[in-house]
């Protein structure tokens, strides 16, 4: 092998080996995100209906810290941001992060949630999730199920919703989105397809936030 050979051998061994650095470093991630959301769907799942109304917390259950009521079951039903931070919730506790007692991170977590700071309006449920650093923000083409979604229709109106699945036209584009959340069509907690487009009450596809629980 002549000097030539050796100094292509060496480089495309460096290259290989820092590709199989990369791919280790990520690959747990993946599959730690992959867990974290199949939890995300199952507790999706677990309730239906319940009436909606957009009051009180907005969640299905009593959210414990401890034997502390961290946020106290909303009584005359649900909408969007209670659902899925129930959801949110009940997953990070299930996966051993959630802090063992009620303090200002934990607040500030659930009003970014909500949407209550005015810096946390436009993308809520993701904003949340990368202050506490257990997620980030995903790109449309990555999305898979149990990533939590905040998105705004063209009127200005917007949802938290879990993601399901995208709906695409036979040339594959995006045009729709199958969600899981609360809201008035479904008498609460429930599932529904929106479609995404240019008309006033069709989702904008610029204003689509995506996050993932990832730790």
């Amino acid at each position: 092998m002549d000097e030539k050979d050796k100094c292509l051998f060496l480089h495309n061994f460096t290259v290989v080996k820092f590709i199989g650095i990369i791919l280790s470093l990520s690959f747990p991630l993946f599959i730690l995100g992959q867990a974290a959301n199949s939890i995300v769907m199952e507790e999706a799942e677990k309730h239906s209906g319940g009436g909606y109304t957009w009051s009180s917390t907005g969640v299905y259950k009593n959210l414990m810290v401890g034997d502390e009521v961290f946020l106290e079951k909303s009584i005359s039903g649900t909408y969007c941001s209670g659902f899925t931070f129930s959801v949110a919730f009940e997953t990070v506790k299930r996966l051993s992060v959630l802090p063992d007692t009620i303090g200002p991170k934990l607040k500030r977590f659930q009003r970014v949630w909500y949407g209550i700071p005015p810096e946390s309006i436009e993308r809520q449920c993701v904003l949340a999730l990368e202050e506490m650093q257990w997620g980030c923000a995903k790109d449309l083409p990555e999305a898979i199920p149990g990533d939590f979604v905040q998105f705004w229709r063209n009127n200005n109106s917007g949802h938290a919703v879990i993601f399901m699945n995208w709906v695409k036209n036979e040339k594959e584009q995006i045009v729709g989105i199958n969600y899981r959340s609360s809201q008035k069509q479904t008498n609460g907690i429930g599932s529904r397809t929106e479609t995404i487009g240019s008309g006033p009450k069709d989702i904008n596809i610029n204003r689509i936030y995506i996050g993932r629980i990832e730790l």
